[in-house]
């Protein structure tokens, strides 16, 4: 089993070469995340996202079967959650998958799939995604019109937090 990990500070475009990878290599496997938000419309279960509830999701998480989790407030005020469960990947397999982490996933998932005993070693590469930050910025800025100088300040924090982090 192969995995690669893509990870980098916000708008560095890691999206667009986990898209690339994707679209022009069908035999990689994404690495489908598990999330508690509601699925849109256009969205198919398993695709890009395994719809869970929340009691399902903290199970998981409960059993220390997650690599890495997120939390998000949503405008209407409710929280969401996304993970990585450490049973997204078959280790016994021959198969390659990509997955898009913070550097911390990152290391969390090696370590996970390091530690599984299995006949296969898998295999596991990180790459960074960097980008200038003068871009970066102005990517994050421009991606909601009319912002707030509340979101404006919590933009620029993230983006002077990731500065330090990925320097």
């Amino acid at each position: 089993m192969k995995l690669i990990t893509l990870t980098g500070a916000t708008a560095a475009g890691a999206e667009s070469v986990l898209a690339d990878i994707i679209n022009n290599n069908p035999e990689v496997k994404l690495v489908i995340p598990v999330t508690t938000r509601p699925q849109l419309e256009n969205e198919v279960n398993g695709k890009e996202f395994a719809f869970i509830s929340k009691e399902e999701f903290l199970d998981l998480y409960n059993e220390n079967k997650l690599v890495e989790v997120r939390a998000f407030n949503t405008p209407d005020g409710e929280d969401v959650y996304l993970g990585i469960s450490t049973d997204s990947v078959d280790v016994e397999s021959d198969n390659s998958y990509v997955a898009l982490l913070s550097v911390q996933g990152a290391n969390a998932f090696k370590e996970h799939l390091l530690s599984v005993e299995t006949d296969k070693k898998p295999e596991v590469q990180t790459v960074l995604i960097n980008r200038n930050g003068r871009d970066r910025i102005w990517d994050m800025l421009g991606s909601k019109p009319q912002l707030t100088d509340d979101e404006v300040s919590t933009i620029c924090k993230i983006y002077l937090e990731e500065q330090l982090l990925f320097e």
